[in-house]
């Protein structure tokens, strides 16, 4: 079986803070590749989010996105990933089948706050 490594990317967040009530995230990594890019999200004060987005080398996240959990006043620190997957090819001797897949994942923090 083989795979062959997405292309390596860094990863820059446009904010250190955003409001959940009227601030949009924005991030963007370069270089960008071919297919799409798998986002989420997690932290103490607001819903575990994902999604995927082109990978075009920017992307918004709105405020549909980032939705507190539990008390509205809270401020946390949310953290950012994003994932660039390849899938590979399966040795044909494995007869049962399976999936083969690399991923290149780089995340960033940024405080919600109400």
């Amino acid at each position: 079986s083989a795979v062959t490594l997405p292309e390596p990317f860094t990863l820059q967040m446009g904010t250190t803070e955003a409001s959940r009530a009227t601030d949009a995230v924005s991030f963007s990594w370069d270089p960008p590749a071919g297919g799409d890019v798998h986002w989420d999200l997690d932290g103490d004060c607001v819903w575990i989010e994902q999604g995927s987005t082109p990978d075009d080398g920017s992307y918004t996240l709105d405020r549909d996105d980032v939705r507190a959990l539990g008390e509205e006043t809270e401020s946390c620190s949310v953290r950012l990933t994003l994932q660039r997957t390849h899938s590979g090819n399966i040795d044909p001797a494995f007869t049962e089948g399976g999936e083969n897949r690399a991923y290149q994942v780089r995340a960033q923090t940024f405080t919600s706050k109400p």
